[in-house]
């Protein structure tokens, strides 16, 4: 570990901001684990609805958000990030962008100047997503890509993904962080007749397969009582509260409710027995390792990166679009669930998603990265 603290310039437009409470907000725990060694600035160019630019510090961590009219799109965004630069004043040692597609061209005007890395997150990579881009986009977001000079995607599978494509040359993984003094296990554990389910999500169904979720829940009311699957998300709640009451399954055996604070999602998790993941495809969702934290065991869809750390030890994982295995699976939870050790589980999270354990991986590929 660094004994010399460096000032790294982190660039995104993902970030929670006045409009969007929940934007980026695992770029935001990676920028909290990172200032606990170095100092960080974050500046994050945001469509709003007029001009304005907020400075907020609180320790080894300064945020500048700086807004633009949403109406004026990349014009704005340019200039909403030249106006937030003119803010940071202190000297900068290097620069650390967030998702290639929305921080490319800030990393592409600042590497004239820095050194740059990037953090990548974009769960696109791995859907048609990516092929939707523009080629104006594809060309600048592989232009930078292949530039820059350190890639930390936050799974093997993503890097390996964005290398495949042509983004990216060589990179190292630094995982999601969690909070894990704040998602810590439940006091008082469940009996193994019961059990209670949560999903937390965007609610994206193209993505995290919400309808899909649900008919299982009804498949599996028809085998056994003994749950009750708690979805929570910053989506639209409607649609899914509706098929839910149209299946006879709410508020008995799902509830849905919208969007919670991370202290809120803490303590939801406490009092649950098992997160579920049913989506098409992901990297790795930091609620994976908030439930981790807690001790809970994970159901999951194996896409992405997440048989990287989950396996028949902390949870079950299933393929894709397999409804009877995704039902299967909840079925031997609630008859099994002690099989799972939540101590263990919670190490694991501890060891590899901790704000001390990602933050002194960032330290170190600062340190590497300067030398």
């Amino acid at each position: 570990m660094s004994k010399t603290k460096k000032h790294i310039l982190w660039v995104t437009n993902w970030y929670p901001n006045k409009h969007h409470r929940t934007l980026g907000n695992f770029v935001k725990r990676h920028a909290e684990a990172a200032a606990i060694y170095n100092d960080i600035t974050v500046l994050a160019p945001i469509a709003g609805e007029g001009w304005s630019v907020e400075v907020s510090q609180q320790n080894q961590l300064t945020e500048v958000r700086s807004y633009y009219p949403k109406w004026l799109r990349f014009l704005g965004a340019w200039l909403a990030y030249k106006r937030g630069l003119k803010r940071v004043t202190r000297p900068v040692s290097a620069v650390h962008g967030h998702a290639l597609i929305g921080c490319w061209w800030m990393l592409l005007d600042l590497s004239r100047h820095y050194k740059t890395l990037l953090t990548e997150h974009w769960a696109g990579f791995h859907h048609r997503d990516e092929q939707a881009l523009s080629f104006v986009k594809k060309r600048g977001m592989k232009h930078v890509g292949q530039k820059l000079d350190m890639v930390l995607p936050v799974t093997e599978q993503l890097g390996s993904t964005m290398q495949h494509l042509g983004y990216i040359n060589a990179y190292r993984v630094v995982a999601n962080v969690v909070n894990t003094d704040l998602f810590v296990p439940k006091s008082n554990p469940t009996a193994d007749h019961f059990c209670r389910f949560i999903h937390v999500s965007t609610l994206d169904d193209a993505q995290k397969n919400i309808r899909g979720l649900i008919e299982v829940a009804k498949a599996l009311k028809e085998e056994s009582n003994n749950f009750h699957l708690e979805i929570i998300g910053d989506g639209e709640t409607t649609p899914w509260i509706d098929m839910a009451e149209n299946l006879k399954l709410y508020p008995q055996w799902i509830t849905i409710e919208g969007e919670k604070s991370l202290e809120e999602i803490a303590h939801r998790m406490q009092n649950a027995d098992a997160l579920v993941m049913f989506s098409r495809y992901e990297n790795f969702p930091c609620v994976i390792a908030e439930a981790m934290a807690c001790g809970l065991p994970v159901i999951s869809t194996d896409v992405g990166g997440i048989s990287e750390h989950v396996s028949s030890k902390n949870g079950m994982l299933i393929t894709s679009e397999d409804k009877e295995s995704l039902k299967e699976s909840m079925k031997q939870l609630i008859n099994n669930y002690n099989r799972f050790d939540p101590h263990s589980i919670r190490e694991y999270a501890v060891a590899h998603f901790s704000y001390d354990s990602v933050g002194k991986k960032f330290d170190e590929a600062y340190l590497e990265l300067l030398s």
